[in-house]
């Protein structure tokens, strides 16, 4: 035997504390800040927030391929469109952390073009 006039507050309760237990109904969470510091607009800065880096050999790496592009050795070009591409890829098939895709495409294209990252 039910009680309609009491389904409204007993529902109301159900979602409270529902949202209380599952947090995610309050909207997506943030993803984690990058760990790069780098100023706005450089190479560093693009490829950290496009692959949203939080590890801190993923930051590193990032460091020694712009420090091969301010050398010449590579073309900002490439790392940004391999960057595009990662981040791209990994929308498509849901990753939340695309990085090895871009890790693993850009030391084959560097390989091709004699670099060694």
């Amino acid at each position: 035997m039910s009680c309609p006039r009491f389904a409204p507050a007993l529902r109301a309760c159900l979602v409270a504390c529902a949202a209380a237990v599952f947090p995610w109904h309050q909207g997506p969470i943030a993803a984690e800040p990058s760990i790069v510091r780098a100023p706005p607009g450089t190479l560093e800065h693009f490829v950290a927030g496009r692959l949203l880096v939080v590890k801190p050999e993923d930051a590193a790496f990032i460091d020694k391929v712009a420090a091969r592009v301010r050398r010449g050795d590579l073309p900002e070009s490439m790392v940004r469109g391999t960057c595009e591409w990662a981040a791209e890829r990994g929308l498509r098939r849901g990753i939340t952390y695309p990085f090895p895709y871009f890790r693993t495409a850009l030391t084959a294209k560097a390989r091709r073009l004699g670099v060694t990252l």
